[in-house]
């Protein structure tokens, strides 16, 4: 058994719903405990110490820092505890594909690098990185999913769209005059439970390829899945639009029916393909994607994958995957 820190900068990932659902999830299930650090940058000093000497394992105590962009790494070695006993010193880093921002400061004082995709890996094994691991995003299936067939609405909004089927209003009415009952996306103030509740009331979630939305902060020429994918299908909706496929990480672990991709965000050849996903669609396909979703999307399989590489595990961990094999194997029923 080890013990668990969960360190990340106040204002970081801890802003992020789908990343404190992880922390709390790890809370439950491996007793962690959460620590903010402050943004600082670390001294030249202890930037050389690093390099030239990484600190030596001791103790049982996993500290783990999750970081949203690398560049959250410097205040991790900047962290005054960083240097404190510790078995495993760990990065979690969730847009892993920000590799121009790896801070110049030998990843190696790190014992591992856990990434979200796979193509970021030669990047960082290229600034230190002694060991990485490659877990993609995920979502609390077993608590927040849903696969009921009841779905009052055919599709719903998320995420940024493409320019040609904005704005959103009027794409909604020209979809409403072609039959299909559309919804914006669900209000920003929702709560967690709330949120995933109007996604589980849709048959089809609406969702396109950074590339493709090209939104604000978006990485300019690198595609992603992010949480919203994940969401959307542990709701027990299928995905329509354009994802992003370079993205191994995640779209290998991705089903059929799990996603309708229209090829083009052009604005008749959407709408289209909309209304012929709607009237295809078929009363079990909430329930596929959501044991799907459990058997490969649930937070929980990451975190099992990140004991496993350490050698350990918990009570707490066991039980909760074997209440999802419970629903994968048909022995509990799904409402």
């Amino acid at each position: 058994m080890l013990d668990w820190e969960l360190r990340y900068v106040q204002g970081g990932v801890d802003a992020s719903a789908d990343i404190n659902r992880l922390l709390d999830l790890m809370k439950d299930t491996l007793g962690a405990t959460r620590i903010g650090i402050a943004n600082a940058a670390p001294s030249a000093f202890t930037r050389l110490k690093h390099s030239a000497l990484p600190p030596r394992p001791a103790g049982k105590l996993v500290r783990l820092y999750m970081a949203n962009r690398p560049s959250e790494l410097s205040a991790a070695i900047a962290d005054p505890d960083f240097d404190k006993p510790a078995k495993y010193r760990i990065a979690w880093i969730f847009e892993s594909f920000w590799s121009d921002e790896i801070p110049k400061i030998s990843l190696s004082a790190f014992d591992l690098i856990i990434l979200t995709q796979s193509c970021d890996v030669p990047l960082y094994r290229e600034a230190g990185a002694r060991d990485i691991l490659v877990l993609p995003w995920g979502s609390d299936v077993l608590r927040l999913g849903a696969g009921s067939s009841h779905r009052p609405v055919d599709a719903i909004c998320l995420g940024d769209q493409p320019k040609n089927l904005l704005p959103e209003e009027e794409f909604k009415k020209e979809a409403e005059e072609l039959g299909v009952r559309y919804s914006n996306a669900p209000a920003a103030d929702l709560t967690v439970p709330q949120y995933f509740g109007a996604l589980s009331g849709a048959k089809y979630v609406t969702l396109f390829s950074n590339l493709v939305s090209q939104r604000g902060g978006g990485h300019p020429t690198k595609e992603y899945f992010t949480g919203l994918w994940a969401n959307a299908l542990a709701s027990g909706a299928s995905v329509i639009g354009i994802a992003p496929h370079s993205d191994r990480s995640f779209s290998d672990m991705l089903w059929d029916g799990a996603l309708i991709d229209v090829g083009s965000p052009e604005r008749g050849k959407f709408q289209s393909e909309l209304r012929r996903a709607v009237a295809n669609w078929s009363k079990d396909q909430p329930r596929r994607n959501y044991l799907r979703s459990l058997e490969r999307l649930d937070w929980r399989w990451r975190i099992k994958t990140l004991c496993e590489h350490l050698a350990t595990d918990t009570d707490a961990l066991k039980s909760q995957l074997d209440e999802i094999q419970e629903f994968i194997s048909g022995n509990v029923t799904i409402k």
